[in-house]
């Protein structure tokens, strides 16, 4: 997947999900078994989220580093695909997901 399709898949994953709004939850936790949804168009994807700093100690957005496995339908546990990504959430702006 190149960057342009990177940059769709997390668009959708982020929409779809509602990702930003869980990320506090997810990084404190979940953080040993992440979380897995399906996906029709690329299958099995696993989240693992971690706070890039500690939550709370920048009073106007928190930051995470996000990471993404992607796993096709059928397809042999070797053959899925990790992606990663920096996401600064700003507190201060309501989620409209």
């Amino acid at each position: 997947m190149g960057l342009t399709g990177q940059q769709k898949f997390w668009k959708k994953l982020f929409e779809i999900k509602s990702l930003a709004q869980q990320l506090p939850t997810l990084a404190t936790k979940n953080t040993k078994d992440g979380v897995t949804y399906g996906f029709p168009q690329y299958g099995q994807v696993h989240v693992m989220v971690e706070a890039a700093s500690a939550l709370g100690d920048n009073f106007m957005s928190d930051t995470f580093i996000v990471k993404a496995t992607v796993k096709k339908l059928g397809a042999a546990p070797k053959e899925a695909i990790t992606y990663s990504t920096f996401v600064k959430v700003r507190r201060y702006q309501p989620f409209y997901y």
